[in-house]
């Protein structure tokens, strides 16, 4: 390296290799390495090398040596900087700034170590760092490192460490709660609607830490981890549901064991789910964890139709996996969008020639599904036997099963305890003592015959939500009424269509249904028919004894045109209807029902008996109606009738019709489009 002009200038010896003494070799090693060092010595004259010279060159040597060892943090800083790592995509996930929307932002100040931190990621990560490297004062598990493992992990990564251990032993907490040593593989459940809770109606969705245990398929001491809005006890439901849709609570992630969501999911709520599992590598699998450690405990904004629970978790998935999830649909995120999400990440890595994302979806039946599967597989003399011990009672059941051989009353009895945990579970608190004595006579009666090895036989599956279509929907048509045609546009957020290839089971599920009409004649557009809410429930069990009530439902919150000569008006509708249904074959559903509604429009209060048939057959769907309604008084009704049919081209788009006599005949038929 050339010596600093400097010293060319002002160096008393000609000699290109000078013998210059061990001090001005200090002094030239601080200049070389600190130029601003310069800036001490006088510029116009010869530095003469004396003692006291000498003794000044060695302080200030030492002071910014000494001062270089004892932080390299600094280091650590500028290497980041130069790697612009602030701005990384999985550093903003971390902090959960990637969208640069303010309602993704944790608001726990705790959260950030920074006090803009919510704000700027770069001071976040300066005073990330520092913290790293504090001192190990009081509770070990309160130091950032223990707080914060999964930023400790990722900067360890891309940037060498001092000190660095990939797990500090002192913390102790995060040792016990992740076990990281057992951690198998990770999976997303798929949790079925629940109508029994306005915000279960939709589904959910949990993340779950599989200990890849070889003796149980559902440990159930995994780690789970959900997301939900932190309610107070006994909220006024219209403040509930304003407060959800429009902001007012926080949520958080929580943590539990497996056994206790399947106890509320499909013990208690019988709710099915599907596990979707991952394909993560070991070190995502690790980051992961540790990232869900730093945020439970801290709060979020909540909002009912985007940032929920599969917004969260998508949010999650999105800090392992290079493919967007967390997309939502016109201001709208339902827990199944998650999973259409992750098959678009799938479609999207095959593209790239990468390996799958999901490895298997598996059913997990809940316990109301099981019981059914389990009563149909009696045998008609079984059946008998199962129902007379019921109508007899507990005491009848050594005189019902003394002419049985062991294998079949170990059928007939697991049947029954199977069955009277259910009926305990549908009647909660209300259960009469009597039902607890049931249960404990049959299950004294089950221990006195031997175990049995017989494995049964297992529910069929039934294909998860992803299998169809997606939620979201538009319609263009042309529609025909006994004036004139127009066409028809239509758009739903969530549409589960009692005609859809969503609608799993024949059910409907439909939220802010709006329906718009263009007459061209009149170069005129309208509002045909909204509907706020429409739901039909079909209970198609079989088994009453199974089921606590057997009841099938509808609802319909909503408004429509009605034409009069003298112009349009629209008729509000509040709809609630109650009755049966049963399902012959698995492609046909026929129910019976009476609604009792209010309109604002004579006449105001009706009632409307009725009879439904719902067909499926391959991408056919077919639902017709006929019945009567009531006219003002209850001695004069009308016929009513009507119907939906959808082809299914793809899992995009269809072939629809309708028909029907509501105030006019109308008809109609176009094109749906699911996204």
């Amino acid at each position: 390296m050339d010596t600093p002009a400097i010293f060319s200038r002002s160096h008393p010896h000609p000699s290109p290799k000078p013998r210059i003494s061990r001090y001005e070799a200090i002094f030239r090693c601080l200049l070389r390495n600190y130029p601003g060092f310069i800036f001490l010595c006088p510029l116009s004259t010869r530095i003469p090398f004396n003692v006291s010279t000498s003794l000044f060159a060695t302080f200030l040597f030492l002071v910014v040596c000494l001062s270089a060892f004892a932080s390299p943090v600094d280091e650590v800083l500028e290497l980041a900087r130069e790697r612009s790592l602030s701005n990384h995509p999985q550093w903003l996930s971390l902090l959960h700034q990637k969208s640069g929307a303010s309602s993704d932002r944790i608001i726990s100040a705790d959260f950030y170590l920074s006090p803009h931190g919510s704000t700027d990621p770069e001071s976040e990560l300066e005073a990330t760092v520092r913290a790293l490297e504090s001192s190990w004062d009081g509770d070990p598990n309160r130091h950032p490192r223990c707080r914060f493992p999964a930023r400790y992990l990722w900067l360890a990564r891309h940037i060498s460490l001092p000190h660095y251990t990939p797990r500090d032993k002192r913390c102790t907490n995060l040792e016990t709660w992740a076990l990281i040593d057992d951690l198998d593989s990770v999976s997303l459940y798929l949790i079925g609607g629940y109508f029994g809770n306005p915000a279960s109606t939709f589904g959910h969705a949990v993340l779950k830490f599989n200990s890849g245990s070889k003796t149980d398929t559902n440990p159930l001491f995994d780690v789970t981890v959900g997301f939900g809005a932190l309610v107070p006890e006994n909220e006024w439901s219209v403040r509930y549901i304003l407060k959800g849709l429009f902001g007012g609570y926080s949520a958080r992630f929580l943590d539990k064991y497996y056994y206790a969501q399947d106890l509320v999911y499909s013990r208690s709520e019988f709710r099915d789910i599907w596990d979707f599992q991952l394909a993560l590598a070991p070190d995502d699998r690790e980051l992961l964890v540790f990232h869900v450690w730093e945020l439970l405990g801290h709060n979020f904004n909540y909002f009912f139709l985007d940032r929920n629970c599969a917004y969260r978790l998508a949010e999650l998935i999105e800090l392992v996996v290079d493919t967007p999830v967390a997309e939502a649909h016109l201001g709208w995120y339902a827990p199944v969008d998650l999973f259409f999400g992750l098959r678009d990440a799938d479609k999207a890595r095959a593209t790239r020639g990468e390996s799958s994302l999901i490895t298997s979806v598996t059913f997990i039946p809940s316990t109301q599904r099981t019981l059914i599967h389990q009563l149909r597989n009696l045998t008609p003399s079984q059946r008998k036997l199962f129902e007379a011990i019921l109508t007899a009672g507990p005491d009848s059941i050594e005189q019902q099963l003394r002419t049985i051989d062991v294998r079949e009353r170990i059928t007939i009895l697991d049947a029954l305890l199977a069955h009277a945990d259910y009926r305990m579970t549908v009647l909660g608190d209300e259960h009469e003592p009597f039902h607890k004595l049931f249960r404990d006579r049959v299950l004294l009666a089950r221990l006195l015959l031997p175990s049995s090895s017989a494995k049964p036989e297992p529910v069929p599956e039934l294909p998860s939500p992803t299998e169809g279509s997606r939620p979201s929907r538009a319609y263009v048509g042309v529609g025909w009424d006994n004036r004139s045609a127009f066409t028809r546009l239509n758009w739903s957020p969530f549409a589960w269509e009692i005609v859809g290839q969503n609608s799993l089971e024949g059910d409907e599920l439909v939220v802010s249904d709006l329906t718009l009409g263009v007459l061209h004649e009149e170069e005129s557009l309208f509002v045909d028919r909204f509907d706020l809410l429409r739901i039909i429930n079909f209970n198609t069990t079989p088994e009453t004894s199974a089921d606590a009530s057997g009841v099938s439902w509808e609802l319909r919150l909503g408004s429509e045109r009605v034409r009069y000569e003298e112009g349009d008006r629209y008729d509000g509708i509040l709809s609630l209807g109650f009755g049966r249904a049963a399902q012959p074959t698995e492609s046909m559903i026929v129910y019976g029902m009476v609604d009792g509604a209010i309109h604002t429009l004579e006449s105001y209060g009706r009632i409307r008996p009725h009879l439904g048939l719902r067909l499926a057959a391959g991408p056919s769907r077919l639902w017709l109606y006929g019945g009567v309604e009531s006219q003002g008084q209850l001695e004069r009704y009308r016929d009513v009738w009507g119907g939906k049919g959808q082809y299914q081209i793809s899992a995009g788009s269809a072939l629809q019709f309708e028909i029907s006599n509501e105030r006019a005949t109308r008809y109609s038929i176009g094109m749906s489009w699911f996204f």
